[in-house]
């Protein structure tokens, strides 16, 4: 099984996303094979990201850290916001990284 960030694991295709969860494509090393995720982001921001249609995106480094992405519909790729996570809990986990980087796009439409 892969390595997923902290907080985030496949969805069961039997089970919709909770209210606080957001859907995210995470990319496998090596060969950048795309996975469905789910993360923990609180019930208000979750419902806010489904709402705006927010593309979520993530992916492990070598070196153990975790990139998130996000970015509305109406943003070309180049334009998606990014950040980096520790993986690992802390108040740089990628539940909270992400959290943050899902605020910024918002604030940013």
């Amino acid at each position: 099984m892969p390595t997923l960030p902290c907080y985030a694991w496949p969805p069961e295709a039997s089970r919709p996303l909770g209210d606080h969860e957001v859907s995210l494509t995470q990319y496998l090393r090596p060969s950048g094979f795309p996975a469905p995720v789910a993360a923990l982001v609180g019930v208000d921001l979750a419902q806010r990201a489904k709402a705006a249609g927010l593309h979520l995106s993530t992916e492990l480094l070598a070196t153990g850290d975790v990139v998130l992405y996000a970015r509305r519909p109406d943003q070309d790729p180049e334009e998606e916001l990014c950040d980096t996570a520790s993986n690992g809990p802390g108040p740089n986990e990628p539940g909270a990284v992400l959290s943050r980087l899902i605020e910024r796009v918002l604030q940013g439409a």
